[in-house]
């Protein structure tokens, strides 16, 4: 586990979170507390393209603050909040910029992760960003890798999407020790 700088930059009721060492960018409300350092098992980020500016390949995207679990632990304070979902412009701004980025860099690559909440409870703004990288990076010669954090609790209909359109999917399981 290393600790890593994470940088806020105020973006009206959001902030944007950026860790430079990861090349990774995430949006999150502005009230949500965020550490002057963040702890992953990731390394640091390797392009053979890298640049000594800060280049952007990764983007998170917290689409929304809304979840169908009730987690104590989570920063969506077990559902009592008032629910968030991020604008599109916001989203498809974001992968502009890495796509701009991507390409100033000379890399082929570049990914676009969903994370919430719960992104599959924005079904159609997670439709919308998924086929505009998909769309994007086609006609900008560029390979795109999207995927997403769930709590896998959705329906089979959002389970076919899901295996049809996403490269991958990461399952938070959380619950008492026994399981």
């Amino acid at each position: 586990m290393s600790s890593y700088r994470a940088f806020q930059i105020p973006d009206g009721e959001n902030k944007i979170i950026f860790v430079p060492e990861l090349q990774k960018l995430f949006l999150v409300p502005a009230s949500v507390p965020v550490p002057k350092f963040i702890e992953s098992n990731e390394k640091p980020s390797t392009c053979y393209c890298k640049s000594p500016d800060f280049k952007f390949r990764v983007a998170h995207l917290i689409v929304n603050n809304i979840c169908n679990l009730k987690c104590l632990y989570c920063y969506a304070n077990a559902g009592d909040i008032v629910p968030k979902v991020m604008p599109v412009e916001v989203a498809l701004a974001t992968i502009d910029r890495v796509i701009s980025d991507t390409k100033s860099l000379g890399c082929p690559n570049f990914e676009v992760g969903l994370i919430g909440g719960e992104p599959t409870l924005s079904m159609s703004l997670m439709k919308k960003i998924v086929a505009y990288a998909r769309k994007s990076a086609e006609s900008n010669g560029l390979n795109v890798r999207l995927g997403m954090v769930s709590n896998g609790v959705f329906n089979t209909q959002t389970r076919r999407y899901i295996i049809e359109n996403l490269d991958y999917v990461t399952f938070s399981f959380d619950g008492p020790k026994d399981i």
